[in-house]
């Protein structure tokens, strides 16, 4: 597989059990001379083949975090979930400062736009009678157009949140500052790494790349005893709208 998409497969480690096979949703895996190969017009990158492969023979692909680092100014949008991978006496602002300790420029909060993107579809379902479903999964989204065509029209007419802020983000910089700043996403989702090279909806991504959850956490984890109060920025206290990550935010 290419960049085209994220989730990949390790041929030496396919035991050929066609496990995956029978979890993928779209038919896009095929088992050859033993070994499972994937349809690249057929995967959605769901990674349910993940999920299920007991031998470890898929893997999901993001950017390296010392590639990252090495741009001129390199900033990171979080998801809402992230804050939940750490125990309750460690609090977001402190990570947010380890991840500034690690390196990045900027850390902006996805939640914000999350939550402004959850008011503006509920205009729109005031505005409109009909049944709609969101677009904010990119699997979700490939999905329908891939096995589903004529449930296109119901999907919401709206960007992402992590590219409504990308956008804000990237056009705020460079327009007050005038800094040419690398956005990053971090992200759990194999699917939402594709969206940076397979933009959904518009011509190109504002994101310049993604990192996997568990490739951060492992790096900030270390740094969380070396924070103090005074690494803490007020401006970058964590917003209410972060409770749009709870469960039926």
């Amino acid at each position: 597989m290419t960049k085209k998409h994220s989730v990949l497969l390790k041929e030496e480690k396919c035991e050929g059990c066609t496990n995956c096979v029978k979890g993928c949703p779209t038919k896009a895996i095929r088992v050859h001379q033993g070994k499972a190969w994937i349809k690249e017009d057929l995967c959605v990158d769901c990674a349910e083949c993940i999920r299920v492969c007991e031998y470890h023979a898929k893997y999901s692909n993001s950017d390296l975090l010392e590639e990252i680092l090495s741009h001129d100014y390199p900033v990171l949008l979080i998801p809402p979930s992230f804050y939940s991978q750490f125990s309750a006496d460690i609090s977001s602002d402190k990570i947010k400062a380890a991840l500034y300790k690690l390196g990045f420029k900027k850390v902006y909060d996805v939640a914000e736009a999350a939550a402004a993107l959850s008011r503006r579809s509920l205009e729109f379902l005031n505005q409109n009678s009909a049944n709609y479903i969101s677009s904010s999964c990119p699997v979700i989204v490939r999905l329908i157009k891939s096995q589903y065509p004529d449930l296109i029209e119901m999907l919401l007419p709206m960007k992402s949140p992590v590219e409504l802020i990308a956008e804000k983000v990237k056009n705020e910089l460079k327009n007050e500052n005038n800094i040419a700043a690398s956005l990053f996403f971090l992200t759990p989702c194999p699917a939402k790494m594709t969206t940076v090279n397979r933009a959904i909806g518009q011509e190109k991504s504002f994101l310049d790349g993604a990192i996997a959850v568990d490739k951060l956490y492992q790096e900030i984890y270390p740094l969380l005893g070396e924070i103090t109060e005074d690494d803490i920025k007020e401006s970058d206290k964590i917003p209410l709208s972060i409770a749009w990550g709870n469960h039926g935010g």
